[in-house]
């Protein structure tokens, strides 16, 4: 879950439109316990704060007495596009299933707000009592992502059927996280042996300005290819270029500087 690091202030729940969840949405910050004992608690022990549950986006203003425990409700989709909306109540209440991995909200005396595909329309039904429900349990009970899985499970996901729902999870919002990570564990454990391969014939070679020139020149290759790594990375990651170009030319490029270095310490070549 994400929650906001500003309070939403004193508008009343009516008040509030899309314009405002867009403004909201950028304000969301990544400070969410990991503790599961506190998750649920979370949504009423602090009020005034936009909270993120997946695609839906929830805000309570205040909290009340035991007629109204929640007051300014409002629970809306956090995602763009025609088929967002936002339920705005004056009063509202919480509670869990059983298995904690959904939240229940009835909400009283208010309205649902929709976002029409033609913007010069407007749709608004009111309500005497809703009840919605929120699932939480990608919080309360996460799944592991790619980094978690071990290099056979990965490789096992990648022979999964493109359509399996687990499979779509896993390789995120680009499609490449499984490919990226299996080829960035191939990749990573060689970037030592080819830094020594160039750093071996630059302390060997002399240097006509001194010994900190070799040194100098080795730090310089080394940020070098690791900013060729991470430029590949990026690029793999949002599947600009296919995972095995991004991570293996910069190793291909570093390996043809330490074979070209040491055929020249081997020449006798200044």
């Amino acid at each position: 879950m994400v929650k906001s690091g500003a309070a939403a202030g004193g508008l009343p729940a009516d008040s509030l439109d899309l314009s405002a969840f867009g403004a909201a949405l950028h304000r969301l910050d990544a400070s969410w316990s990991a503790d599961p004992v506190t998750r649920s608690t979370r949504v009423i022990v602090e009020p005034g704060r936009f909270l993120e549950f997946g695609d839906k986006l929830l805000y309570v203003h205040s909290l009340g007495d035991a007629s109204c425990p929640l007051e300014g409700v409002l629970i809306g989709s956090a995602t763009e596009g025609d088929r967002s909306f936002y339920a705005a109540a004056r009063c509202g209440t919480m509670e869990s299933d059983t298995n904690g991995s959904t939240l229940g909200f009835v909400l009283h005396d208010g309205s649902i707000h929709f976002r029409d595909p033609d913007p010069a329309r407007y749709r608004r039904i009111r309500f005497k009592t809703m009840k919605t429900v929120v699932d939480v349990s990608l919080y309360t009970d996460p799944k592991p992502g790619t980094a978690q899985l071990t290099f056979n499970e990965l490789i096992a996901v990648g022979q999964l059927a493109e359509g399996d729902p687990e499979v779509k999870r896993l390789k995120g919002r680009y499609g490449t996280a499984v490919d990226v990570q299996i080829q960035r564990r191939l990749a990573f454990p060689f970037a030592s042996l080819l830094l020594a391969l160039i750093a071996v014939p630059l302390g060997l070679r002399p240097m006509r300005s001194g010994r900190s020139a070799g040194a100098l020149t080795a730090i310089v290759v080394m940020a070098l290819y690791w900013l060729a790594f991470s430029l590949g990375d990026m690029a793999a990651t949002r599947g600009v270029v296919p995972a095995w170009l991004g991570f293996w030319l910069p190793n291909a490029l570093a390996l043809a500087i330490g074979v070209g270095l040491m055929r020249r310490i081997a020449r006798g070549d200044d």
